[in-house]
């Protein structure tokens, strides 16, 4: 038993001793390179998507006019056409990105002809930035979606809340991509 118990530790010894001698290889060992870290790339434009859509009531209502900033920084107008509207805009860096919607009830509208009408509204946006290797960079997205009834006495009222604009985005990001939001449409 005392000789079983004398090779058990010389055996765990000499283990004890290939461990500490393998620890002290592999510690002796040169490390790699490590590989330089990844240059980012620079930002070099912000874009905007936007889509608007309104039903046939709102648009019998009112006339929607669309304002929005081009990739030169100039306000462009459009006038809706249709229940639905989008807008890619690409902008160089720094960069005003923004879309303003205003509806102003149609003359000759009458709201006494209609008992019932529904104002259905559904906007979308996304922005991010894109690299000088066209990659997205950060990433934002927004959206409303709101529909209401309304008898048809009311509906002037409701577009008379909006006199100042029905919808608005409006910002401007800075060279290295960071967004602020803008209140005045200058």
């Amino acid at each position: 038993m005392k000789k079983n118990l004398f090779r058990g530790i010389m055996l765990l010894t000499a283990c004890t001793m290939l461990m500490v001698g393998c620890k002290k290889d592999n510690s002796q060992q040169q490390e790699p390179d490590q590989p330089d870290q990844p240059t980012k790339a620079k930002l070099v434009s912000a874009v905007l998507e936007y889509s608007l859509e309104v039903n046939d009531d709102m648009r019998l209502a009112a006339d929607f006019t669309v304002s929005y900033f081009d990739a030169n920084g100039q306000v462009q107008t459009e006038k809706l056409t249709s229940n639905s509207w989008s807008k890619t805009v690409n902008a160089a860096l720094p960069a005003k990105l923004g879309v303003r919607v205003v509806a102003v009830q149609k003359e000759g509208f009458n709201p006494a002809d209609y008992e019932k009408m529904t104002m259905l509204k559904s906007y979308s946006t996304t922005t991010y930035c894109l690299d000088e290797n066209g990659n997205k960079v950060g990433k934002e997205i927004g959206g409303v979606s709101s529909s209401l009834t309304l008898a048809g006495e009311k509906v002037p009222a409701y577009f008379e809340k909006y006199q100042d604009y029905f919808l608005q985005t409006l910002y401007s990001v800075d060279a290295d991509g960071n967004k602020t939001n803008l209140d005045e449409w200058k």
